[in-house]
């Protein structure tokens, strides 16, 4: 739990311009005898209990759920997103949907669509228009980054 604190703290601090992360590793060598250690853990509680609460707070506030698309309501035209090589991560108007091959309804008219994958440079983004009466389908090419 310690060193995931310290990961923690360092992290944060590197956030906040490594202030919080100085504070603490100053305290952390200052703390050689029982009663300075005991100030030590006293002094991170300080710094680390705020941080902690802000960083609920964040994420809180950001709603804690992942975007969505927009409902497509009735008018919604099954689109399908392929991959080569299959199961890149696919981003539709900035939204994650799915691993590829993956299907989701979509409004006619134009859409960005872009696939990423560990092991490979991203697909570029490709524009789509989606049509009001066929099925559409697109397929990303993912080309490997060694």
């Amino acid at each position: 739990m310690a060193d995931s604190m310290t990961v923690f703290i360092r992290m944060l601090g590197s956030k906040l311009g490594g202030k919080v992360a100085d504070a603490w590793q100053g305290e952390a060598r200052r703390a050689t005898s029982g009663i300075a250690a005991a100030a030590a853990r006293v002094a991170r509680a300080a710094l680390v209990l705020p941080l902690l609460v802000l960083s609920l707070a964040v994420v809180s506030c950001a709603g804690g759920a992942a975007p969505a698309l927009p409902d497509p309501g009735q008018n919604g035209i099954a689109f399908t997103v392929k991959s080569e090589p299959a199961g890149a991560s696919v981003v539709v108007d900035g939204v994650v949907v799915g691993a590829a091959p993956v299907e989701v309804k979509l409004r006619p008219g134009p859409h960005r669509v872009h696939a990423t994958m560990s092991g490979y440079y991203p697909a570029p983004s490709t524009r789509v228009q989606v049509g009001t009466t066929e099925p559409a389908e697109v397929t990303l090419h993912l080309v490997a980054s060694h």
